[in-house]
Parts: structure tokens; sequence; C-alpha cells
């Protein structure tokens, strides 16, 4: 779901998400239709906003107060209403664009993985080599491996 107003955005289906193509290039923009409405959550206004500072920092280093601080509403208002809205919180939801774009750069294999995990806002490659087993279930470098072998 996500791309017809469903439900969340489906990182792996192309259809609901677009980037750029150059590696060096990590601005990523955001899917037309990313999240479901919920009574509960953002408002479509306030979560375009969030959603916009999101793809704009991708590399960067963002905090929730810097995230609530685009609304403009509570740090902790905007996290429950943020999860209420997209399934996910803030900082998981970021965490899952940036693994998102680290697959397409992998598969492009131009840039290292050392530069891939900078690029992406990380603080390392260990760091990045932990979140990307956690969510893809193998290592940045087998991923590339395996997408290139294919």
């Amino acid at each position: 779901m996500g791309a017809d107003g469903g439900g969340p955005v489906d990182f792996h289906d192309p259809a609901q998400r677009s980037h750029t193509t150059t590696a060096g290039d990590v601005a990523h923009r955001r899917p037309e239709r990313t999240v479901a409405k919920s009574p509960k959550g953002l408002d479509p206004c306030s979560l375009e906003r969030a959603l916009d500072f999101i793809y704009a920092n991708l590399g960067e280093h963002v905090s929730l107060e810097q995230l609530a601080g685009s609304v403009p509403i509570s740090r902790y208002h905007f996290a429950r209403r943020f999860r209420c809205s997209t399934g996910l919180s803030p900082m998981a939801f970021l965490m899952r664009v940036r693994i998102d774009r680290a697959t397409e750069l992998l598969r492009g294999k131009v840039d290292t993985i050392t530069d891939i995990a900078i690029g992406l806002g990380f603080s390392d490659q260990s760091h990045f080599t932990r979140v990307f087993r956690a969510v893809v279930g193998m290592t940045p470098g087998a991923y590339a491996r395996l997408r290139t072998s294919a």
C-alpha cells in the first residue's frame, strides 16, 4: 500500500518513491503519497512539512527536536502523531528511508560503503553496517556482492 493512499509507503516498490541517479548526490525526493490519514496523526500539511524536512536532510544529523520544529509542535506530540500517521517513529522512519537509499546506492556500486555511510548521515561505517544488517538481514558488503553478481 502507500501509493494509493491506503497505508505506509513500501520502500521496495519503485513506483512509490523517486530518487536521484548519482551516488554522490544523497538528496532524496519524497514519494507523492507516503502515508494513510489518521484522525490522531499529523494534519496533512504538517506531515508534508515533516517528510520534506526528512528527505531534504537525509545525509545530515537530524534530531527529533529539529523534526518537531519543522511542524512546529512539541517533540512529544510530534513523535506520537507521526507514528499514528506513518506507523513508525520519526527516527525509525528516517532510518528506513536511509537504508532504502543505501540499497539503491549499493546496487549501483559507484561509491564505497564508507562513502555511502557518511553520505547518508551515519556516524561511521560500523554504525551503518549494524543498522543495515538489522533492517535488510545482511551486511552492506554482502548485499552489494549479491546484487552485482545477479
